[in-house]
């Protein structure tokens, strides 16, 4: 970086020294990269962002933040059509988001490094929300190929293997997964990725090896996990408790599980405090997980009254806020309600699940008259 004795002058030739590396005008405003835990936020220009690290100019000083140390970034010179795809998006207008995605990676000047691989990614997201696989592998696979460092690298490992593990490709998605799981900087002795990530990969594959019924070797890696995890990362460690209950169940070890299944509910709910934190979210998430486990292993006991009771307690307690597991505990309602007779009932979900949830997993497979 250029150096000068007068403090003026050298910020305003860093400064224009960032945008000639981004590859545009330096008219746009200050990039906040808001960092976690210390609740500082680092105002500049930022020149690079890699899953590893976040590197910036800020007051004629260069710096490098790790990409686990960052929350979030507001980037200064986002364009209309990049805000309005990530609005689109969250209200799960996917189509429309997909259109905005790709004219904002037209945008002349636009930083590409975090412009086209975060449009190519969510791209992805789109199309896997709507059940088009084929397109969300596509650009998933074409962000591996053209930014092949980007924040959002590992990211879309984890997602390919969740296309793959839908699909019943139980090796392919462990392979996937573990580009991410088994990812050790021998140098730092760490997780290549960040840890979250990481660990995250690692309950995945231990899925993997459960839709292959492996269970005893899934169970090992489980409690292996749990024991790593349990003080540093207590949701990653809960996830791993679930999953297990679930292999234990699947094992035929049924009443092992559905203890395991009622221990998470129970602390997990000692633990909520009613607020809208992402915490409260990812806790809510598990809870219901664990009452469609129970569900399904009460369902598989030919005890469709008491299942349904645990699938009703997702659909009219937490609600959609749960992401995936609502869908899920309205199929194991339809199921209940036509092993019961109750059609009626049975007909009025199903008909929720078509109109909100077509593209879900299993809905298509419904047999409700």
């Amino acid at each position: 970086m250029t150096t000068t004795s007068s403090l003026g002058l050298g910020r305003t030739l860093s400064i224009a020294l960032a945008a000639a590396l981004i590859g545009s005008a330096a008219a746009h405003a200050a990039d906040d990269i808001i960092r976690m835990k210390r609740g500082t936020t680092i105002s500049g220009t930022v020149t690079e962002e890699t899953y590893e690290a976040v590197s910036y100019t800020s007051a004629a000083v260069e710096g490098r933040v790790r990409q686990c140390e960052v929350e979030s970034i507001e980037w200064g010179d986002r364009s209309p059509d990049f805000i309005a795809a990530e609005r689109a998006r969250s209200n799960g207008e996917y189509e429309d988001a997909i259109s905005r995605y790709e004219r904002a990676m037209k945008v002349r000047g636009a930083r590409k490094f975090y412009v086209e691989s975060t449009c190519t990614y969510n791209i992805g997201l789109c199309n896997l929300q709507m059940g088009k696989l084929d397109k969300a592998e596509e650009a998933l696979r074409k962000l591996l190929a053209d930014h092949p460092k980007a924040k959002f690298v590992p990211h879309a490992h984890i997602a390919l293997g969740d296309i793959q593990l839908g699909q019943g490709q139980w090796d392919k998605a462990i392979e996937s997964y573990a580009v991410v799981g088994n990812a050790i900087d021998s140098t730092l002795g760490r997780p290549t990725f960040c840890d979250d990530l990481y660990y995250k990969a690692k309950v995945k594959m231990a899925e993997a090896l459960v839709g292959k019924k492996e269970y005893d070797k899934a169970i090992k890696d489980l409690d292996a996990l749990i024991r790593e995890v349990e003080r540093s990362n207590p949701d990653i460690a809960l996830a791993g408790q679930r999953l297990k209950a679930s292999a234990l169940v699947l094992s035929g070890k049924t009443d092992d599980g559905l203890k395991i299944f009622r221990d998470i509910i129970d602390k997990s709910v000692k633990e909520m405090d009613g607020s809208v934190s992402a915490r409260e979210i990812r806790l809510s998430t598990i809870v219901a997980q664990c009452y469609n486990g129970i569900g399904g292993a009460l369902m598989a006991a030919g005890k469709p009254k008491e299942a349904l009771l645990e699938y009703l307690r997702v659909v009219t307690v937490l609600g959609s806020a749960v992401g995936d597991e609502y869908p899920r505990s309205l199929i194991g309602a339809v199921q209940c309600f036509n092993a019961l007779g109750q059609k009626d009932r049975a007909k009025e979900l199903f008909a929720e699940l078509k109109r909100d949830y077509a593209n879900f997993p299993g809905v298509k497979a419904l047999n409700v008259k």
